[in-house]
């Protein structure tokens, strides 16, 4: 998520708001003169991005279940992995008690199992599956973040743009 795409249609909609702002006017009629093709020309870039950027945007919130699926089997790979290495360091344990052929009461046996190292294996391997839990979480949220907000700013980007170019498609039927 860390290369989030720009919107370019919102930077040719800036161009045009730019374009307005700084437009001379006819004295005493409050209207504009503009550059109708650099008008036409920003007009028809916005239309051949707005597909390509609504299909990016489209493709992001139609796949969130398969991102969020994703970013849930990395962090069950995650989890595996710190189980499996749980598990070498009790498998290595096993065998070094039955390579010196120690004979273990029971009392023994509760020593062992309390003894520092599978305490601190055990420590290292909660840590592992709560980090791994907390990056799917953290994934699984910052993925629909990313897709509200760009859906959000998107449509008031465009509200914003539409009602602009509304009163300047007015002003210039005015002027006919």
């Amino acid at each position: 998520m860390n290369n989030i795409k720009k919107l370019e249609v919102l930077d040719l909609l800036d161009e045009i708001e730019d374009m307005l702002e700084n437009v001379s006017s006819v004295p005493f009629t409050g209207k504009i003169m503009l550059n109708r093709n650099e008008l036409i020309d920003i007009i028809s870039k916005i239309s051949a991005k707005i597909p390509e950027e609504y299909q990016h945007v489209k493709y992001l919130f139609r796949n969130r279940d398969e991102i969020l699926a994703e970013a849930e089997k990395e962090a069950q790979v995650i989890i595996e992995n710190a189980s499996k290495k749980e598990n070498q360091i009790l498998d290595g344990i096993e065998a070094k008690k039955k390579e010196l052929n120690i004979q273990f009461t029971e009392e023994h046996r509760k020593l062992i199992d309390n003894s520092e190292v599978i305490i601190i294996a055990k420590r290292e391997a909660e840590k592992i599956i709560n980090e791994a839990k907390l990056k799917a979480n953290e994934m699984r949220t910052s993925s629909f973040d990313y897709s509200h907000q760009m859906l959000i700013k998107s449509r008031n980007d465009l509200e914003a743009r539409i009602v602009v170019l509304d009163r300047n498609i007015s002003e210039l039927e005015r002027m006919k």
